[in-house]
């Protein structure tokens, strides 16, 4: 497969949002493509600017150390782990309810020093460095949710070392275990019920093995053990939990795969993993060749992306997905608002690039 050329500096991290897709450079220069948290906003409340497939620099005035990706915003965190923010939030942003918009990297100054963001469309989580984490757009709990007037703290039995947000629920990773909240319409909570939860519960994974991190979807979620075993729970309409047993699951399954895993992510009702030895495996809904096969087929059968080798990153948006080296980065998938880069094509066939992995070329 063809690689992306660059320069000496190397990809440090890699974010996708619903339609718009960000790399963080060795320097801490954020390069977005696609629409609004890429660094263009496109509101008629302001001027409109068009998705586009060409990377930007986003305006900082400061290099970032990690970067993260909402419904329509971008994110970014520096070395002394202050919280920037740019693109467009209809949830407001740390406690603000109205909509918040701006094409440059703005301080979110109500936040203390955090270690991690999570941001969904209409929810955010911080977790900050103390593992405490503050939630912010609606209230826990489901459909019947109303905007919250700031940052609520979340009742945690531990620190958080790690949290995902969903279309309406959250995960957070403890040394006591994976507690869940919110919507649960589907089983994506994984307890065993479909009731919404407006308190943290626990999910009844293996206590055995600690676990390493956990993703979001719309409406089914993953996690992994630092054995590199995979579980899943929730929707399974699009064979999204790597089975096709049942339309849903409200407890964890066990997904099957070929090597043991080291990163996990969800996509709308996709699921995507990455092997030890640098492959991606992809599975579940696949209208817009999110699967990254050449084909518009979903599948519940997790399989390895052909060609594609030595990935160290992988993120997923709303329908597209990126995976990088330290020197290349790639992309697939949904291409409506250009996030797929310079060299993605629409979805018309299956030798159009967006139903395969493509080099994006970052002008550097």
């Amino acid at each position: 497969m063809q690689k992306a050329l660059m320069t000496a500096l190397s990809i440090s991290h890699i974010a996708a949002g619903r339609d718009h897709s960000l790399a963080l450079m060795s320097d801490g220069e954020v390069w977005g493509w696609g629409a609004e948290g890429s660094g263009r906003i496109n509101l008629p409340s302001l001027c409109s600017v068009a998705p586009s497939s060409s990377p930007i620099v986003v305006p900082a005035t400061m290099p970032f150390a990690r970067i993260t990706a909402g419904y329509g915003t971008g994110y970014g965190i520096t070395e002394d782990h202050r919280a920037y923010y740019w693109g467009a939030s209809r949830a407001g942003l740390a406690g603000k309810t109205h909509v918040m918009a701006t094409l440059a990297a703005e301080a979110v100054s109500d936040l203390p020093a955090v270690a991690q963001l999570a941001v969904s469309e209409f929810y955010g989580l911080a977790r900050t460095l103390d593992g405490s984490v503050l939630s912010w757009g609606l209230t826990r709990g489901g459909p019947d949710s109303v905007r919250n007037q700031g940052l609520t703290p979340v009742g945690l039995p531990a620190p958080a070392r790690h949290v995902a947000v969903g279309t309406g629920h959250a995960l957070a990773i403890t040394d006591d275990g994976l507690l869940a909240w919110g919507a649960n319409g589907a089983g994506q909570l994984g307890v065993g019920h479909l009731a919404d939860q407006r308190e943290p519960v626990h999910v009844p994974l293996p206590a055995d093995v600690p676990l390493r991190t956990a993703a979001a979807g719309a409406s089914h979620s993953l996690a992994i053990n630092c054995r590199g075993e995979v579980w899943a729970w929730g929707s399974n309409q699009h064979g999204q939990l790597g089975n096709s047993f049942a339309r849903y699951s409200a407890k964890p399954l066990r997904v099957e795969l070929d090597e043991a895993i080291v990163d996990i992510a969800a996509g709308m009702f996709f699921s995507v993993a990455l092997g030890q030895s640098g492959r991606v495996y992809t599975w579940g809904w696949n209208g817009k060749g999110q699967l990254g096969r050449g084909t518009q087929g979903s599948d519940a059968r997790p399989a390895a992306i052909p060609g594609l080798d030595d990935i160290a990153q992988i993120a997923v948006g709303q329908v597209h997905v990126l995976a990088a080296t330290r020197h290349a980065l790639f992309a697939w998938g949904d291409n409506e608002s250009s996030q797929l880069g310079p060299n993605g094509q629409a979805n018309r066939g299956p030798t159009r690039p967006g139903w395969s992995p493509a080099p994006v070329n970052l002008p550097i």
